[in-house]
């Protein structure tokens, strides 16, 4: 957590050098990677690593939301698959997981592939791009993802 001390003059008034301080502050931090953040839904291109085989495998995501929940729908070649998701953001200075909301700056994701089901966590970054693993219920090893905004 950040804090801010702001130091006085003898007279108890704020010198303009504090003033411009927070300004600067305030400029930093309204600038930062949360805040050029778009919101979470949307379609997004996928670039991601088969984790059987470590090829490389391309396609699209759209993310939903839906009252409290995202629906997400990959198409990977041409290949669906379904998922439901929760959001997670930073509230009080604890990163907190819960219903779907504009500010999430991450989704976790159950889905399902015919018989094969599964659960994904995608983190956004500083890159403008989400990035994250992915397990299937059939595999023992994870897969990677990166989503980039589809402009």
């Amino acid at each position: 957590m950040v804090g801010v001390t702001i130091l006085r003059d003898a007279t108890d008034r704020i010198g303009i050098s504090c003033r411009w301080l927070l300004c600067a502050i305030g400029i930093v931090l309204a600038l930062s990677p949360a805040a050029l953040r778009a919101d979470i839904v949307g379609t997004y291109l996928v670039e991601g690593v088969r984790p059987e085989t470590g090829e490389p495998y391309r396609g699209s995501v759209t993310i939903k939301r839906i009252g409290e929940k995202y629906a997400v729908t990959w198409d990977i070649e041409g290949s669906e698959r379904v998922g439901v998701g929760l959001g997670g953001a930073f509230s009080g200075g604890n990163f907190m997981v819960g219903p779907a909301h504009p500010d999430d700056l991450m989704i976790t994701i159950g889905f399902r592939d015919g018989d094969v089901t599964g659960i994904a966590t995608m983190f956004w970054q500083d890159t403008r791009e989400y990035e994250g693993f992915y397990v299937e219920s059939d595999k023992d090893i994870a897969g990677f993802e990166i989503w980039s905004i589809d402009d």
